[in-house]
């Protein structure tokens, strides 16, 4: 697959994971209003994404924007200089790892150890009193801030906002 083809389906399968994403935060601030008010925006929702082919395509979205994105950490790695570039890069990095490891806990939580990914396994409340509970705030904090500045970079890149772009 050529370069542009490669970076279409990386941008294509970035805004289909970021619709996603953007629910799953409004889902998340819910909270804020109470336990039942994120829980039936979250039954709403779950409607959607947990049905078959929407999963499907939404953990393929994930594989291609790990695979993807490490191509283009890979190529562009020589590309240090350009302040822009290095933050797009290391940004995609922490998206990567974010990206792996939350959506494996989430199914191996779901898939293997039969627990309701809900608000108390969001703030680690099936982990009480230990220091795993602790590593949460890094972790989410590595997602939000590489999530923020990966999606600042692609914008501000002129030929990002142009429709052949996508």
């Amino acid at each position: 697959m050529d370069s542009i083809r490669f970076r279409r389906l990386h941008r294509v399968s970035g805004a289909i994971l970021g619709s996603f994403v953007l629910a799953h935060m409004v889902n998340n601030l819910m909270a804020l209003a109470g336990a039942a008010a994120h829980r039936q925006l979250l039954d709403a929702l779950r409607i959607v994404y947990r049905f078959p082919p929407m999963e499907a395509l939404l953990i393929a979205c994930v594989l291609v924007q790990v695979v993807s994105g490490m191509r283009m950490l890979r190529q562009g790695w020589g590309n240090w200089r350009d302040r822009k570039r290095r933050a797009q890069l290391l940004s995609g990095a922490g998206l990567a790892y974010f990206l792996l490891a939350h959506v494996s806990a989430v199914m191996i939580a779901r898939g293997v150890m039969g627990i309701d990914t809900d608000l108390k396994f969001a703030i680690g409340g099936y982990y009480p009193d230990s220091v795993f509970r602790m590593l949460l705030v890094p972790h989410y904090l590595v997602g939000l801030v590489s999530l923020v500045v990966h999606v600042n970079c692609a914008l501000r890149r002129e030929r990002c906002l142009s429709p052949a772009a996508i």
